[in-house]
C-alpha cells in the first residue's frame, strides 16, 4: 500500500513539475512573438516603398500591410514572396523590421526606376520583371550588397 501511494505521489509530482515547465515555455514563446510583432518597419524603408508605390499608382495588400505597419501579416510569416503580388517579405530579427524582397511583377509599371529603391539596402530578392521601366541602371544598385536574387527587367532599360 505504501508503495503504491509513493508510486502516486512521485507521478503526481511529475506531472506538476511536467506541467510547470510547459507553462514556462509557453510564457517564453508569447513573450518572443510579442517582441517579434512590436518591431515596426524601418522608417527610411517604410517611406521609400510607399514613395514608389505612390508612383506607381498601386498599393499594398491587406495581408501584408495590416493597420498601416508594412512589415505585418504575410510580410512576417512563412508565406514566399512570389505568391504575393505586389507584395514584401521582412526580417525582423533586429530591433526594427527590414524588407527583404519586394515584388512587383507584370503589374505595368511604368517610368525610371525610382532612386528610393536603393534604400532598401537589406533587400535580397527583388523582382519587378514584366513591367515598362525605363533609363539606366544607376550605379546606386550597388547599395543591395545583400542581393541574391534579381528578377529579369524588361523593356527600354539602359544596362
Amino acid at each position: 500500500m505504501r508503495q503504491t501511494s509513493r508510486r502516486r505521489m512521485v507521478v503526481l509530482c511529475f506531472v506538476v513539475a511536467f506541467g510547470q515547465l510547459m507553462a514556462t515555455a509557453g510564457a517564453q514563446n508569447r513573450t518572443s512573438n510579442a517582441n517579434a510583432n512590436a518591431n515596426t518597419t524601418d522608417p527610411l524603408e517604410a517611406r521609400a516603398l510607399n514613395a514608389m508605390f505612390q508612383r506607381w499608382g498601386i498599393s499594398a495588400t491587406n495581408d501584408w500591410n495590416i493597420s498601416g505597419e508594412l512589415c505585418s501579416g504575410v510580410a512576417i510569416d512563412d508565406t514566399q514572396v512570389t505568391t504575393l503580388n505586389p507584395g514584401i517579405k521582412c526580417d525582423c530579427s533586429y530591433n526594427t523590421c527590414h524588407i527583404t524582397a519586394l515584388r512587383v511583377h507584370a503589374m505595368d509599371v511604368t517610368g525610371p526606376i525610382p532612386d528610393e529603391l536603393w534604400n532598401l539596402t537589406y533587400m535580397d530578392d527583388l523582382n519587378l520583371g514584366q513591367n515598362y521601366l525605363t533609363g539606366p541602371i544607376p550605379a546606386s544598385i550597388g547599395a543591395l550588397v545583400k542581393m541574391h536574387y534579381q528578377g529579369r527587367f524588361h523593356r527600354k532599360l539602359d544596362c
